[in-house]
C-alpha cells in the first residue's frame, strides 16, 4: 500500500493547488467502489470530472505571456 504525506495547501505549489481536489475526488471515489458504495463513488467521480473540466476549461483559455515564456 502507499503510504502519502500530508502537506498542508500553503505548501503545495500552485498547480498541485489547482489539482489537490480533484485527486482527492479520484481518490475518494476508488475508496467508495472497492467498498461496494457504488452511489457514493458516482458523486466522488462525477465531482472529479466537474472540477477537472472547469480546471481544463481554464487552462485552455488562458493568455500565454511569449516573454516569460524564454525565462527559466
Amino acid at each position: 500500500m502507499t503510504q502519502f504525506q500530508r502537506t498542508t495547501v500553503a505548501e503545495l505549489p500552485c498547480v498541485d493547488q489547482a489539482l489537490s481536489p480533484w485527486q482527492a475526488n479520484i481518490m475518494a471515489g476508488n475508496y467508495a467502489f472497492e467498498r461496494g458504495a457504488l452511489l457514493e463513488a458516482r458523486d466522488k467521480y462525477t465531482t472529479a470530472h466537474t472540477l477537472a473540466s472547469h480546471l481544463l476549461s481554464q487552462f485552455s483559455q488562458a493568455t500565454i505571456c511569449t516573454i516569460c515564456a524564454h525565462c527559466d
